[in-house]
């Protein structure tokens, strides 16, 4: 942990000196990110690497996982003091059943970054061809398996659905012919779309029905939102900052993303273009409602929440 030394300051008046204290260390902070290379779960590292947190006092830890229950996991474990990027449903579903955890801004509104491939040679070029075969997910909750669940259910098909885990698991799986059909997020995996290695058969921004929701949130534990509030309130003020930093210096960011994700800037640059400005905004979490839908569809959950836990589920941090 970082501390700043000042050193002793000959005061002019009087000929006093005085001894400046140390700076109070900075205030440390876990983050369970879903998947590591997306352009929503970069924005704490790119945030990092502008300075915003350091300025803001705060040394941010990212750690990544495959996303949904492990990310919530993090979070009721102790392991993390914020959990990113989590599918609402499954938030919605761990809230009902007692889990210490409350949604505390948005991550992704709409559900664009998400797509589906097969390999290549497959004879499947879209979602309307797999009824029967398998269609791979990160884990179930995640928006990964709501928006296959869309998806298959707008064509009107019934695939088989597994559970792949990450991005580079599921492709392995796809190209080694276990799947039919892999899931990945912009932008791993596009470089073998544009080799002809792999086709997309199915693009999140096509589940009309998730359009306008917001599938992926942040959650805080509520023993950190009892004792540590007032660092959340900070970490979120930056965290706004950073987003308004990477929207306003996309050559910067673009380019720090290219570097983290090893891709050309050419490549990252195209990225960009599936997370417009709003579908990053923190708050407000939109489409609530739907997202009980969804989970009561999925099964996620027996019975919608009450309106008194549709309303204790939420303490928004970010300032809206």
């Amino acid at each position: 942990m970082k501390r700043h030394q000042f050193v002793a300051l000959a005061a002019a008046a009087g000929g006093a000196t005085f001894t400046a204290r140390p700076a109070r260390a900075a205030d440390s902070l876990s983050l369970a990110i879903g998947q590591f290379g997306a352009w929503t779960s970069m924005i704490a590292q790119e945030g990092i690497d502008a300075g915003l947190f350091g300025r803001a006092n705060l040394d941010v830890k990212p750690q990544y996982t495959d996303g949904g229950p492990d990310t919530i996991q993090a979070v009721t474990g102790g392991g993390a003091d914020f959990g990113m990027g989590i599918g609402t449903t499954a938030v919605i579903a761990a809230f009902i059943k007692g889990a210490p955890i409350r949604i505390v801004a948005a991550s992704f509104t709409g559900s664009g970054d998400i797509y589906y491939f097969a390999r290549a040679d497959s004879p499947v070029n879209s979602f309307a061809d797999l009824n029967g075969r398998t269609v791979g997910f990160s884990r179930p909750g995640s928006s990964s398996f709501t928006i296959a669940q869309v998806l298959a259910e707008q064509s009107q098909v019934k695939p088989t659905f597994v559970a792949a885990g990450g991005m580079p698991a599921t492709l392995t799986q796809v190209l080694s012919g276990q799947l039919d059909v892999g899931w990945s997020g912009v932008p791993m995996s596009l470089d073998l779309v544009a080799q002809k290695k792999i086709k997309i058969v199915g693009r999140g921004s096509e589940a009309k029905a998730l359009q306008n929701q917001t599938v992926r949130v942040d959650i805080a534990s509520t023993n950190f939102l009892r004792d540590r509030r007032e660092v959340g309130l900070r970490y979120y003020r930056t965290q706004a900052q950073a987003v308004d930093w990477m929207y306003a210096n996309l050559d910067k960011a673009v380019a720090n993303f290219a570097r983290y994700n090893k891709m050309t800037p050419e490549l990252a640059k195209e990225v960009v273009a599936f997370y417009p400005r709003r579908t990053v905004a923190l708050a407000p979490v939109s489409g609530f409602d739907d997202s009980v839908r969804d989970a009561l569809a999925l099964k996620f959950i027996s019975a919608a929440p009450t309106p008194e836990q549709a309303k204790a589920i939420f303490d928004i941090l970010p300032p809206h």
